[in-house]
């Protein structure tokens, strides 16, 4: 048996450490130890160690103790064995115990040394005595190598058996730089550590982690905001940038169990934005999964502060494709789905259970369409009103497509879903308002491009924008016709953007304010795309749906908030909170 010992001086005390091998004999009973590349190991020769004879068909019978190195790549490799009381002889062997090179008297004196360029592979040493009598004694033996195996970190051991090749304290195996100490992850895969990447995307797996409490905005006369600690929830623009595959965002309070819900469905390579209320979970955070890997855009445009609006962590309450909700198949005009609301027992945004109170006046909700038979669009409405000219959510045959939605419910506590062609549902709720700050309404229809309807007729030209008053306009209220107060500080909105000529954006903000690097609606070109708008109302109660490109706008209005002394919705001109492309905002872990 080969037993190996290190000596070093430690604060004035010598230290000896002994190394015991048991990896397995590559000849009969013979152990072998594995030989540290660029490190000096001291051993022996005595008469407990095998011989040559044992190893290899020769009549050589000194002692001798069998090594092991590996290298990763080609590498100039020296060898040398020295003692004084041993007459040096290496044998330098293949795997397969191929004899390669050997030396007798190469070094200093009776030393052995082999100098060899070694392709990447494992080999086999054979340090002995040049003499076939039984002579024993203590030596020394190293490999040191060239242009292949190194020592990254000069720690004495070479990278091909170093198990932490830059000393970053984070073993190669789970180190995806392992020989760059500044560096150990890569999140999105793109071969750049995240402490260098301003690009890295979301991917499965992966959490991104947003703080809104603290955060800075503008409110829609230029004055200074800051979300303030008793901010419940926060609206925002959801943008999912050319997925590699098919696939889901949730978006949810930080500090809960990640729910079964969606906000967003994307096919691959697709640009997908939906506006989500979403509720503040632990430190103000709000916390973003994606089920596959994506770019991801956030945009913020106020926060519901007081109790206003009750968050919840995101619930399914209808998905026909499996029955829950009580319909198991595909929802068929002209019939409408029922969805009671008051009364059911959720979970909050900070995980504690309660029930949907009955002094509820509307519903916050991600409505999505899964498979629909053919193109059309899903119509969300109070049940005792008349189901309104309006839609929250256009879709194209075969695709799934979601959308948020604040449903006013009716004097029952129900919302009702009706879908021009059938089509599977899937509904989360998010959260609902209480008393007086929001006030919905049956959806309006305020511009229609395509008659001239609140707007010129035809499509708004290429870096144009519709002005959409809101202040002073007649909404449906519970049966009773009310002009929206100058008192709305913004208005809930379903802005569509139908038929453009090519790929680009639709921007909604406060009129009389610069408009923001913000998007609210993405399409292609020919595409169908809705969106749910918390817009800011402007000092001239005006909102401004700006289009990169030409193409035709629909906006429909489904109520307003307020904000009062026991709070309310404190709107802001949109910012940009994230955008992975370019590394805004905080990154994903």
């Amino acid at each position: 048996m080969a037993c190996l010992y290190t000596v070093f001086m430690a604060n004035g005390l010598m230290f000896i450490l002994l190394f015991m091998f048991t990896t397995p004999s590559l000849g009969q009973s013979c152990d072998t130890a594995l030989l540290p590349i660029n490190t000096v190991v001291s051993a022996s020769l005595s008469d407990q160690d095998c011989r040559v004879s044992d190893i290899l068909d020769s009549g050589d019978n000194s002692l001798v103790d069998q090594y092991q190195f590996t290298l990763n790549a080609p590498s100039s490799t020296t060898i040398s064995m020295s003692s004084t009381s041993v007459d040096s002889f290496l044998r330098l062997l293949s795997s397969n115990l191929t004899l390669l090179a050997q030396d007798d008297d190469s070094g200093t004196q009776f030393d052995a040394l082999i100098s060899a360029q070694l392709d990447s592979g494992t080999y086999i040493l054979l340090a002995n005595s040049a003499t076939s009598s039984v002579e024993e004694g203590t030596y020394t033996i190293s490999a040191s190598t060239s242009g292949g195996s190194t020592d990254f970190d000069g720690d004495g051991l070479a990278d091909d058996i170093d198990a932490d090749d830059d000393n970053d304290g984070v073993d190669d195996a789970l180190d995806a730089f392992p020989q760059n100490a500044a560096e150990t992850k890569d999140v999105d895969g793109d071969g750049i550590g995240d402490n260098a990447d301003n690009s890295i995307q979301l991917a499965s797996g992966n959490i991104l982690s947003l703080p809104i409490v603290g955060r800075s905005l503008v409110s829609p006369t230029g004055a200074s905001l800051t979300v303030p600690t008793n901010a419940t929830a926060v609206s925002l623009n959801v943008t999912v940038v050319n997925p590699d595959t098919a696939g889901f965002v949730t978006v949810y309070p930080c500090g809960v169990e990640r729910p079964l819900a969606s906000n967003l469905n994307y096919s691959a390579g697709t640009v997908v934005p939906n506006g989500v209320i979403a509720s503040l979970g632990i430190a103000g955070s709000v916390c973003f999964y994606s089920q596959a890997r994506i770019d991801l855009i956030v945009d913020v445009a106020g926060w519901f502060e007081g109790d206003a609006y009750t968050g919840a962590t995101p619930q399914r309450l209808v998905d026909t494709r499996d029955g829950t909700g009580g319909l198991s198949s595909p929802l068929v005009p002209p019939s409408s789905l029922t969805i009671q609301v008051v009364g059911l027992t959720v979970m909050n945004a900070l995980g504690v259970v309660v029930d949907i109170p009955s002094s509820l006046s509307a519903v916050a909700l991600n409505v999505t369409a899964v498979s629909p038979q053919a193109s059309g669009f899903v119509t969300v409405y109070p049940c005792d009103a008349e189901r309104p000219l309006a839609s929250n959510l256009n879709f194209l045959a075969g695709s799934v497509i979601a959308n948020g939605v604040i449903a006013p419910v009716s004097s029952t506590g129900t919302v009702c879903i009706y879908s021009a062609v059938a089509t599977d549902l899937v509904v989360d709720l998010a959260g609902w308002f209480a008393g007086s700050k929001f006030t919905g309404a049956v959806p309006k229809r305020f511009v229609d491009s395509r008659s001239g309807f609140g707007a010129s007729a035809g499509q708004l030209v290429a870096g144009g924008e519709v002005e959409v008053t809101i202040v002073g306009v007649s909404i449906n209220v519970s049966g009773t016709e009310v002009s929206i107060p100058s008192t709305a500080v913004a208005a809930v909105m379903n802005v569509v953007a139908i038929g453009p000529l090519a790929s680009g954006f639709l921007t909604v903000y406060p009129c009389g304010v610069t408009r923001p690097l913000a998007s609210n609606v993405n399409f292609g070109a020919g595409d169908v795309v809705a969106n749910n708008v918390i817009a800011p109302i402007g000092s001239n109660g005006q909102v401004c749906v700006y289009s990169s490109e030409a193409t035709h706008v629909v906006v429909d209005v489904s109520g307003y908030l307020t904000n009062e002394a026991s709070g309310g919705f404190v709107p802001s001109t949109p910012s940009r909170f994230v955008d992975t492309r370019d590394g805004t905002g905080p990154k994903p872990e």
